[in-house]
Parts: C-alpha cells; structure tokens; sequence
C-alpha cells in the first residue's frame, strides 16, 4: 500500500486516505440528498451549508485529535498545520462533526433528533468506507498473527510497521460497519 497515489506539486499530493474518505462523503452526501425525510427537514441550501459545516469541523477536528496524540513526534509547532501531509483522526471527525452540526441546526431552527436520525442511517456507510482508507495508508493497524488473512505492509510509507504480518484491523471494522448500514435498511 502506498499513502501517496499521486504526485501533484510541491508538497500537495493525492493520499490514498483522503481520496476514500472523499468517495465515502460523496456517497453519504448522495444517499442523504435523494432522500425524502431529508427535503422536508431541510432545504437544499440548508443541507448545503451544514454539509459544509459538517466537513469543515471533521477537517478541523480530525486534525485536531491527530495532531494531540502525535504531538511528542512532531519537530516543530508549524508541523501542526501541515495538514496535506497527511495526519487525520477518524475519532476527531466523529466528535466535532455531531457538536459542530448541532450549534449549526439550533442556530437555523432545524429539529436536531430528526435530522441526527436521517444522516445515522448512512453514518455507519460512511466509516466503513473511511476505515478502508485507513487500510490504504497503514494507520489503526492490529496486532501481530500468523492467521492466514494477516496483512503485511512493505511499504514505508506506510504508518503501519513493515514486513510484519497484522490483523487487518481496519478491514474488520469496515465489514462489521457495513453490516450495521445493511441492518438499517
């Protein structure tokens, strides 16, 4: 597995992480936007905005947790900002996405539960589909095995440690979120 895919300029690259993630929010957008609970809770240009908010404080906050559990690693205070470089907590997006999308709802006067309840039924689709780019970039690996299915990186690039075969971790966690999305249909 590589983290880089693509090469822009500079120091700007395509991660192989961020593009999944991408893919996931793209689907998740989509599936929410074409559903009919969803045009009578918000307008399109409401859903817009709290899309943007929702990505914005998952950006913000997904940096933020990285940055707090990695900070012993980092060489100097700028490094903190260098978010194309790579270095984002799923666990981040998750706890500042729901704060910052309720101040947004109260704030527009849209019922919070029922718009929560509509985008829970594709949150799970989404981390599913975000772990999958955690697999691609080695990050939230699992333990040492000799199972069959161990996943062994080799490239050191990679966050995960090379040439030892893992529980592929991010690969379980993929399949058991997926079945929740299933389970909610």
């Amino acid at each position: 597995m590589s983290r880089g895919l693509l090469h822009i300029w500079g120091p700007i690259s395509i991660q192989g992480f961020g593009l999944i993630v991408t893919i996931g929010l793209l689907i998740f957008t989509w599936l929410v936007y074409r559903n009919p609970r969803r045009k009578q809770l918000i307008s399109n240009e409401q859903f817009s905005s709290a899309l943007l908010v929702g990505i914005l404080s998952g950006i913000i906050g997904g940096r933020l947790l990285y940055v707090v559990q990695e900070y012993r690693f980092m060489t100097s205070f700028w490094e903190a900002f260098r978010f194309w470089e790579g270095g984002f907590s799923i666990l981040g997006t998750i706890i500042s996405v729901p704060i910052a999308l309720t101040i947004y709802l109260k704030k527009h006067n849209i019922p919070i539960l029922p718009f929560f309840d509509l985008i829970s039924l594709y949150g799970p689709l989404l981390q599913s589909i975000s772990r999958l780019g955690c697999f691609v970039a080695g990050c939230c690996y699992g333990l040492p095995t000799d199972l069959p299915w161990a996943i062994t990186y080799t490239n050191p690039q990679a966050t995960a440690p090379c040439y030892l075969p893992l529980h592929p971790t991010q690969l379980y966690s993929a399949l058991v979120l997926f079945s929740i999305f299933l389970c909610t249909r």
